[in-house]
């Protein structure tokens, strides 16, 4: 919103730079710090498990939720179908307009992560297992299965034929696993799972998607493999994240965000920067 790159930039010299390291990026940092400050943010966001993020909501703790847009149909359909709310009580709000009036939205498909062949495939035959898995990921069944398990377990079809979700109650666990192992739905060959009946709130979420594609910001990297993100990769995201959410609750000041991106640099960044650069001057 606030103008920050998605992930990487490209400053004026045509080199690639992480996003954190942009100015506009800390303008954002400071307004989440300034909400949190105010109470505005719910002052125990620290300490919540991404499976409990929308209990402030059910418990009538809270009504505003940053997430993807898909948080307001869920949230919609356990009102509904778990407290037999009948009217629409949620809204989307797809964005809002930064300072300079420009309204940027944050891609909600596709570029959260992506699946990789690694190097422990040893030989050809171990490829092509993987590749046969890929494959079958991206079937009807595979889809289905990974992001929304079993039907009559996770799920249920009702006489249209159409997709519902059971009661989490039912079966807390199960759905506790279903919400990791659905990263893997990638769908590359289109939506071939069961479908959901479109209810007012997704309606809206789809037109909205239609409606704002000029709006999303890209990652100029996003087709890009640097080794050693590959490597470090998920070591140096949490190191800038924990950096993040201690300086929104102000547990950290500006330089403490700066040691610790001294030290992400440090510890694999400053290699993942070139490497970007590189394939990314290679490629245009």
């Amino acid at each position: 919103m606030h103008g920050a790159p998605n992930t990487w930039g490209i400053n004026e010299a045509g080199d690639i730079y992480p996003a954190h390291e942009d100015t506009k990026f800390r303008d954002g940092l400071n307004w989440l710090r300034d909400l949190y400050a105010a109470g505005a943010i719910n002052q125990d966001f620290i300490a919540l498990e991404s499976t409990i993020w929308d209990d402030p909501i059910k418990n009538s703790q809270g009504g505003i939720k940053m997430d993807v847009m898909d948080g307001g149909p869920r949230l919609q359909d356990y009102f509904t179908k778990e407290l037999g709310e009948e009217n629409t009580i949620f809204n989307l709000i797809p964005y809002v307009k930064n300072a300079e009036g420009e309204a940027r939205m944050w891609p909600t498909a596709g570029q959260a992560g992506m699946v990789t062949i690694t190097k422990s495939a040893k030989t050809e035959e171990d490829m092509l297992k993987c590749l046969k898995f890929l494959d079958f990921l991206n079937s009807a069944e595979g889809q289905t299965l990974v992001n929304w398990g079993v039907a009559d377990v996770t799920y249920g079809i009702d006489e249209e034929g159409f997709r519902f979700t059971l009661p989490q109650e039912q079966t807390p666990v199960v759905n506790s696993i279903q919400n990791s192992i659905n990263q893997l739905g990638m769908a590359v060959n289109g939506a071939l799972d069961l479908p959901m009946k479109n209810d007012e709130l997704r309606t809206l979420y789809n037109q909205i998607l239609i409606d704002n594609m000029d709006k999303v910001i890209g990652d100029p990297c996003a087709a890009f493999i640097s080794e050693t993100n590959t490597m470090y990769g998920a070591t140096l995201k949490t190191l800038l994240e924990d950096a993040h959410v201690q300086y929104i609750a102000g547990e950290i000041d500006e330089a403490g965000l700066e040691a610790v991106y001294q030290q992400w640099r440090a510890n694999g960044g400053e290699q993942v920067i070139s490497e970007m650069n590189e394939m990314y001057k290679a490629a245009h």
